[in-house]
Parts: structure tokens; C-alpha cells; sequence
């Protein structure tokens, strides 16, 4: 998944790429093979922080 698509879910999810998405690993969360959205997980001060996820509508 391309950074373009990570952008256009959070957008329908209602949040927008940051300063953060340069530094993060993106993780595709799929069932089978079906794309339900992606999380975020970046380092954050002593640790590392996972977004809450973005999905798309109707995944669950």
C-alpha cells in the first residue's frame, strides 16, 4: 500500500497525514485477503505508539 492510499483512508476517517507518517511504519490489517484499513506505529519518546486504526467503512 503507497502512501497515497494510507492518505486518501485517513482522510475518510477524518484525520490527515503528519509530521509523523516520515518516521512510521504503516501496517496493512487484513482478513484473508481483504484490506480493512491500515494502523500507524512510530517511535514515541521512550517507546513506540500505535495509532488508533484507520478502516475502511463497513470492514467490521
Amino acid at each position: 500500500m503507497d502512501i497515497d492510499k494510507i492518505g486518501q483512508l485517513r482522510r475518510l476517517n477524518g484525520r490527515r497525514l503528519d509530521e509523523r507518517d516520515n518516521f512510521s511504519w504503516h501496517i496493512a490489517l487484513k482478513e484473508g485477503e481483504k484490506l480493512l484499513g491500515v494502523a500507524r506505529l512510530y517511535r514515541f519518546r521512550d517507546g513506540l505508539f500505535l495509532d488508533t486504526p484507520c478502516l475502511y467503512k463497513g470492514a467490521f
